[in-house]
């Protein structure tokens, strides 16, 4: 388009994408991102935004910032999670 972003202005348009992005989403049941499924953990535009925007959303901050904290609180419930399995990992039902 002949554009230069970073000296010219131009427009940004958000759409709708069909999808789970913003208030929708798999329902997470605590500060950890965890799920109803024992170690599964959601984040990002996976995981619903309810806790931290209600019904609010949109481009923007709240998105990028949602995308980066559930990120790192999933991954790190994750991890604990399968540490705690520790040899018996393998002997989980699924």
């Amino acid at each position: 388009m002949g554009i230069n972003p970073f000296t010219q202005l131009f427009p940004v348009t958000l759409r709708l994408e069909g999808t789970v992005r913003g208030t929708g989403g798999i329902r997470i049941v605590d500060y950890t991102c965890a799920t109803t499924v024992p170690g599964l953990y959601a984040a990002g535009d996976a995981a619903t935004r309810e806790l931290i925007c209600g019904g609010f959303t949109g481009g923007g901050s709240h998105n990028a910032a949602w995308a980066t904290s559930s990120g790192y609180w999933a991954g790190e419930a994750a991890a604990n999670y399968a540490r705690q399995l520790g040899t018996k990992a393998n002997q989980r039902s699924v």
